[in-house]
């Protein structure tokens, strides 16, 4: 006697291994990538286990368009050509003409050392570093190659909501310990903020609002009233921690993340319209009650997440701007070496202006790429944006009858949201986030199993 699978199940009979290459390297990322500084040696030998699992999973029948990978591969062969340029060691001689280089030139006069051959890259450690960083995020979109349709949609799509409801447990028990630092995760951190899992309450807000969409797409299926009840809950507590981050870049991109879902749940048959306006009620009565009650506790401060719009302040983003661009003018051609932004900051901002906070990124991950790249650095960024704007299109004109459309236009979404957030602050800088970006990236491209495929397929009882 034959058993169908419950429409609930989770996790199938068995997982391929590109299945357990992601898992495992989310899971690194989760306990370690919270942060963009504290990421350590691990960072070392996490990616060297994901530039192996990029070898292994390249050749597996894929679900992603090829198209789609060669286009990220080709870039990141030009990226990886940039940097060797900026690490290839120059005759000291052409070094020491470069911009910047008259203090290192000086103190190696003072000190009576050798001339030797030096690299483009000012700090060619942390190029090193932001170089294999590349990696997990590569890794993670080659092991989508190898998943099963099915399988992708039981685990990924529940996936970013499970771990934003734990992030947001833990951003809670943080805010009742009375900001004590026994629940933070990482040394430099917002004491007294709910970052949950990760360091910064701005990049806390952002994984909270990446995860909202795919609960949309479980809400609209309504493949069970489990599913359903349980989406809804889940998505209004995200929400509540998302206003409780008190993000200004949060609580903007909250209004269009809103917008976006609502495209993704509304009713597919007009004649349904008022029945489902009656169900969504008690949704909305109760979101109403949520944001009545953190009204008062979120918005009192909140010009601490206004500092965007304090141009004389050292560490405002316009104060930022200002400076880097004389940077990028200075270095246009090679750029200064990736990863080395916060150091050469220093040596151009105000030194009469300096406060006890200081800049670390520019809190604009493209301004930091261009400055760190040059103006090849920018020409990539420049195709990269381009693609993805033809691909976001390609995703929401997919014909209605599209098996996965939802699945991908959520995924589109969650990888707006990080566009849009990088221009004010460095979401891609955070190991964590560039993990779930890259993970949405490749979903955007999700292929639709042939019938004759889904009907052999041993996963074909797996439903979403």
């Amino acid at each position: 006697m034959k058993h169908k699978r419950s429409s609930f199940s989770f996790l199938p009979s068995s997982i391929n291994y590109p299945t357990w290459i992601f898992l495992i390297i989310l899971a690194c990322v989760i306990v370690t990538g919270g942060s963009s500084r504290e990421w350590g040696l691990l960072k070392i030998y996490i990616s060297l286990g994901a530039a192996l699992s990029l070898i292994w999973s390249v050749n597996i029948t894929t679900v992603v368009s090829e198209k789609m990978f060669k286009f990220i591969i080709g870039l990141f062969l030009i990226v990886a050509c940039l940097i060797a340029v900026q690490l290839y060691p120059l005759p000291f001689t052409v070094w020491k003409t470069l911009p910047d280089r008259e203090p290192i030139v000086s103190a190696m006069s003072v000190l009576n050392v050798s001339e030797l051959k030096m690299p483009i890259s000012l700090y060619p450690e942390k190029t090193r570093l932001g170089f294999i960083a590349f990696f997990p995020p590569l890794a993670v979109i080659s092991a989508l190659l190898g998943f099963k349709y099915k399988l992708s949609t039981q685990l990924l799509v529940w996936l970013l909501p499970t771990l934003a409801v734990l992030s947001v447990f833990i951003g809670y028990l943080q805010l009742a310990s009375g900001g004590k630092g026994a629940l933070y995760i990482y040394k430099v951190t917002n004491i007294g903020s709910p970052v949950g899992i990760f360091s910064n309450v701005n990049h806390q807000a952002t994984f909270l609002l990446m995860s909202l969409p795919f609960l949309a797409v479980i809400i609209a299926r309504k493949k069970s009233q489990l599913q359903f009840v349980t989406a809804i809950f889940m998505a209004l507590f995200i929400v509540s921690g998302v206003l409780a981050t008190k993000s200004g870049a949060g609580y903007g991109l909250l209004i269009i993340v809103f917008l976006a879902c609502s495209i993704l749940i509304k009713p597919r048959r007009r004649r349904r319209k008022s029945r489902a306006v009656i169900r969504w009620m008690p949704v909305t009565l109760a979101t109403s009650i949520v944001l009545c009650v953190f009204s008062y506790w979120v918005f009192q401060n909140v010009d601490q997440n206004l500092e965007i719009l304090n141009v004389g302040a050292p560490t405002s983003r316009i104060t930022i701007l200002k400076t880097a661009l004389p940077i990028f003018k200075e270095h246009f051609l090679w750029g200064t070496g990736l990863g080395s932004f916060a150091d050469v900051y220093r040596l151009y901002e105000d030194s009469q202006a300096v406060i006890a906070t200081y800049v670390n990124h520019a809190h604009n991950d493209y301004l930091e790429w261009i400055v760190e790249t040059g103006i090849i650095g920018f020409s990539i960024l420049g195709l990269f944006m381009l693609w993805l704007a033809k691909a976001m299109i390609k995703t929401w004109s997919l014909p209605k009858g599209e098996n996965n459309k939802s699945i991908r236009n959520a995924a589109s979404i969650a990888v707006l949201v990080v566009v849009l957030h990088s221009l004010v602050d460095y979401p891609l800088r955070t190991p964590a986030l560039s993990l779930a970006s890259a993970m949405c990236l490749g979903l955007m491209f999700l292929k639709t199993p042939s019938r004759a495929n889904t009907k052999t397929s041993p996963n074909k009882n797996l439903e979403l």
